[in-house]
């Protein structure tokens, strides 16, 4: 099951941000200027992020013995940003 959240944006998502908005407006900011915004203490930075339990990784574990730790691998990808000013 997805799971979409909103959170803060931060230094370690200026990566996927630059993609996604390479991929949806055609490098409008580039990473340089998503890191002014983050350090600029007149804007917020959001993210919409989709949280999802990798589907393989389901299928193992139930195949494992019932006393198996394994554990569901979580996949975060970024979907959305928002800029508050």
């Amino acid at each position: 099951m997805a799971i979409i959240t909103i959170q803060p944006m931060s230094q370690k998502n200026i990566s996927s941000v630059v993609e996604l908005d390479r991929l949806c407006f055609g490098g409008l900011w580039n990473f340089q200027g998503y890191q002014r915004e983050l350090e600029s203490p007149n804007s917020d930075l959001l993210i919409l992020v989709i949280n999802q339990k990798n589907e393989e990784m389901k299928r193992e574990v139930a195949l494992k013995s019932s006393n198996s730790k394994s554990e569901l691998t979580n996949y975060q990808s970024i979907i959305g940003i928002g800029c508050l000013w």
